[in-house]
């Protein structure tokens, strides 16, 4: 499981990485991160989204903390905006994000009806389903490295990505590539 609200594809490698035994990075992470993620606009600008939570950024830095989402602002209708905007047009946008637009109104609407979840609850739903678009769990519980078996797969895929940017939500992948995702994030050029 990730950390992270929508993490990017970054840590979906090192995760990755890890499940494989290779050796990873243990570069110290910033709380306050955990509900913000990066995704390019319609223009290609790095657009940063947040989801709000009780207690701010100090309650995130608190290890111990698990602040609940904040009814702070109009963050849900603004952001699916946003991610709209950016990604309306891309040819997954209307295969996934239905599933990932009603998990975010349900964190919005129950914050908003005084009944909030946890932030820890919405980051296990998003990745959850993350996990579900890309079918993660079949590849990780085979225990075999995917890049060793298939290398020629992984060749092919790698050859039609235009442009990593690692520090980008796995969203922005996702609606781009949909379940081949799962080829950026075996790249072995990228571990």
């Amino acid at each position: 499981m990730v950390s992270r609200l929508l993490a990017p594809l970054s840590e979906y490698q090192r995760k990755y990485a890890e499940h494989c035994g290779y050796p990873v990075s243990t570069e110290r992470e910033d709380t306050r991160d955990r509900m913000r993620f990066s995704i390019l606009d319609h223009q290609g600008r790095e657009v940063t989204l947040s989801v709000p939570v009780a207690g701010g950024a100090k309650a995130l830095k608190s290890a111990k903390s698990d602040p609940m989402i904040s009814h702070h602002g109009r963050w849900w209708p603004v952001m699916e905006g946003t991610i709209n905007a950016a990604y309306g047009n891309t040819p997954f946008f209307p295969h996934i994000f239905p599933q990932l637009q009603s998990i975010m109104q349900q964190a919005y609407d129950s914050a908003t009806q005084d009944t909030p979840i946890s932030s820890s609850h919405l980051i296990t739903q998003a990745d959850e389903w993350v996990a579900q678009c890309i079918d993660l769990p079949t590849l990780l519980i085979s225990g075999e490295d995917f890049r060793l078996r298939h290398p020629d797969i992984i060749r092919q895929h790698s050859s039609r990505i235009l442009t990593l940017h690692p520090d980008l939500s796995i969203l922005h992948y996702l609606m781009h590539y949909g379940p081949e995702v799962i080829f950026i994030i075996h790249n072995p050029h990228n571990p």
